[in-house]
């Protein structure tokens, strides 16, 4: 909610007080692949911080068995994450860094 610091809370829809949606949009890079046997698939994203990658956390939504295979294609598999901070979790393939999707939420 955001308000005018000077008005008084009046119950109903009035203009000092508003519903406001905060938007947050980054770039990423897709450092690891999460593909249970059952379940959603997820991406693994790091952001860059300077000449690093720190992990992020993952994305489920919009991460399908198909869209997982065609990145997996293109992707270079790594032992190890290449960024700080990684989730350590069974069944994850770590790749080489290289894909940048483009992640929005709203809150």
């Amino acid at each position: 909610m955001a308000k005018d610091d000077a008005s008084q809370y009046v119950g109903g829809v009035t203009r000092q007080w508003l519903k406001a949606k905060i938007r947050r949009e980054g770039r990423f890079v897709v450092v690891g692949l999460d593909v249970p046997l059952s379940g959603s698939c997820s991406l693994l994203l790091a952001a860059r911080h300077h000449r690093r990658l720190a992990y992020v956390g993952r994305v489920e939504w919009g991460a399908t068995r198909a869209v997982i295979a065609r990145i997996r294609e293109r992707c270079t598999v790594v032992s190890t994450p290449m960024c700080e901070r990684a989730e350590r979790r069974r069944g994850v393939v770590w790749i080489a860094p290289g894909i940048l999707p483009r992640s929005r939420t709203a809150s």
